[in-house]
């Protein structure tokens, strides 16, 4: 027992390499890119390898009870990562594929290297002068179950849909828990003309837990933008989504829900690559789910809403800032919702030529809805300094926090802490090579182009 709480709590640094990495907020002002030869076909293979190392200092809960015990548990830690990215391009038309390994290794705890990666398959199709087809799916192990889904709102700036990261935290992750996710993405875009635009998207997610523990959850949503002034627009969308968790221990628990959201966008542009954008709305949500602890039918109608504001402050320099009310879970960890208030801050940008800095952060908290019981506070923060030794190379070196605190949750899965804290360091050098074509430069790795 004493093994696998150890195993809880240091692999809250097992995440990917890749995703120990973190990027400024992306600026406001459009990008100006070159319109591509529809005749004209390209190919582009390109390596990506991330090499960190550092050290995570760590306290020991007692497994669910959330009563700290023992000493605080440190270990330094050694983070192996590659990517290898293909993409051919036609026009409009895109196909894209890649596959990611990485391990992550800790000294002197006992503790054997952990493996994982992923495959993802992509593809862009114009079906008419003003219509798109996008297709996506993906396929990931894990050996490592992560907190991603406390308090991190789906939304379409941060997520395409068929996943829920922690964009946050770049070291996320918290139990030894092996997962098996795989998730399926269709989104078909019309343009109707310059100022009104529509999509319609369908996601599929199968999630497999270790531990008799599965998800399996189904989205169709359609959204609508409409800019009825030169600045400001009008956004619309309803979503549709009939989720399943499956547990030995505590059966079949559903979640279906219905949300209407209705939000204003307004833009202002200061100069060709500075601008500024406030947008933010209230949503409706429908919820139909059954109780935690005796499985009663359980609806509700929840109020929530979101305001975000994104500014370009200088050549490089952006900030973002997002605040969100929705109905969340913890995957793999409760089987209930909550009602969560998330807020983020993000800031990034070049300090002198070849350095750049990316500072983010976001606390959340969740409340249960009506019939349920229990409570939880999440917060994290990175502050990352990266500084570019070319075209190809970064080295990297950057601090992060994370806590959280769970109260009085009925269902909470066995041994896992009910309370948490860590800090984590980590140095090393991120790589991109490209081996075929002339790939589009990552900004956070040229120099004086964040």
């Amino acid at each position: 027992m004493r093994r696998y709480a150890l195993s809880l709590i240091v692999l809250l640094g097992a995440a990917p390499a890749a995703a120990q990495i973190i990027a400024p907020p992306p600026r406001s002002a459009a990008a100006r890119v070159r319109t591509p030869d529809p005749n004209r076909t390209t190919h582009e293979l390109t390596l990506n390898a991330d090499v960190l190392s550092g050290h995570d200092n760590n306290v020991s809960p007692d497994g669910a009870t959330g009563t700290v015990s023992g000493p605080r548990q440190s270990s330094f830690t050694s983070v192996f990562g590659s990517n290898l990215r293909y993409l051919r391009t036609h026009g409009g038309a895109s196909q894209e594929a890649t596959a990611r390994a990485f391990m992550n290794q800790f000294r002197n705890i006992g503790l054997r290297p952990l493996f994982g990666g992923d495959v993802s398959l992509r593809a862009t199709q114009p079906l008419a002068r003003r219509t798109t087809l996008m297709g996506r799916y993906q396929s990931e192990y894990s050996p490592m179950l992560a907190f991603r889904s406390v308090g991190t709102p789906t939304t379409p700036e941060v997520a395409d849909g068929i996943t829920v990261r922690d964009i946050f935290n770049p070291t996320s992750g918290l139990t030894q828990q092996k997962t098996l996710n795989h998730s399926g993405l269709l989104v078909l875009s019309q343009d109707w003309s310059s100022r009104n635009r529509s999509n319609v998207s369908a996601t599929y997610t199968h999630r497999v837990y270790e531990h008799n523990y599965t998800m399996r959850s189904a989205t169709a949503e359609v959204r609508h933008s409409w800019e009825f002034l030169r600045h400001t627009s009008m956004r619309a969308s309803y979503r549709r989504t009939s989720q399943v968790i499956e547990q030995v221990a505590g059966g079949e628990r559903p979640l279906d829900s219905d949300t209407l959201t209705m939000g204003l966008e307004w833009r202002k542009d200061f100069s060709r690559t500075r601008s500024m954008v406030i947008s933010g709305g209230p949503s409706a949500n429908y919820i139909k789910t059954v109780r935690a602890l005796d499985n009663t039918p359980l609806e509700y109608l929840s109020p929530s809403g979101y305001l975000s504001f994104r500014m370009d402050l200088a050549r490089t320099w952006s900030v973002s800032t997002d605040f969100r009310r929705q109905n969340s879970f913890i995957e793999g960890v409760v089987r209930q919702s909550f009602i969560t208030d998330a807020t983020s801050v993000s800031l990034g940008g070049d300090l002198f030529w070849g350095v750049g800095l990316s500072l983010t952060g976001q606390y959340s908290t969740g409340t249960p809805n009506r019939g349920e019981v229990g409570s939880y506070k999440s917060g994290n923060g990175t502050l990352q300094f990266r500084y570019g030794l070319g075209s190809c190379c970064s080295v990297v070196a950057s601090q992060s926090y994370y806590f959280h605190r769970l109260h009085d949750l009925a269902s909470l899965t066995e041994g896992f802490p009910s309370q948490f804290e860590r800090n984590a360091v980590r140095v090393g050098m991120t790589m991109q090579l490209p081996l075929h074509g002339t790939p589009s430069p990552a900004s956070s790795l040229t120099p004086g182009r964040n």
